[in-house]
């Protein structure tokens, strides 16, 4: 089964998996938004004292390592146009329409229900 993996799902398998996590990703799905997504998520947690900036770099190193497994979607081209198309359509934002507009032939686990 193949899955497209948004940065809040990646972080909960990170949790739940540990180092397991790498074989899980595996040949997954996601777009190339995803390092600004745990970039963010990572200083978020450094500017609020929940994490060192050592652990901080260590972590988005490690989501660099993760990505070379799988799939990103390269937001370029044509692409941007149908997703700002379908977010006017549906009312949502660009971001959640970057990923629904891939969900075409894919499985969908956003790791926040």
């Amino acid at each position: 089964m193949s899955y497209l993996l948004d940065a809040s799902g990646l972080l909960n398998l990170l949790r739940r998996l540990g180092e397991d996590i790498i074989d899980a990703v595996k040949n997954q799905n996601t777009t190339d938004i995803i390092l600004h997504e745990a970039g963010n998520a990572f200083w978020k947690e450094y500017s609020h004292g929940r994490m060192e900036l050592n652990e901080a770099l260590r972590s988005l190193e490690f989501i660099n390592l993760l990505l070379r497994q799988m799939h990103v979607i390269k937001i370029e081209g044509e692409w941007p146009l149908y997703v700002l198309e379908n977010a006017v359509k549906l009312r949502i934002t660009f971001y959640d329409s970057a990923y629904l507009t891939q969900l075409r032939n894919l499985d969908f686990y956003a790791g926040d229900g």
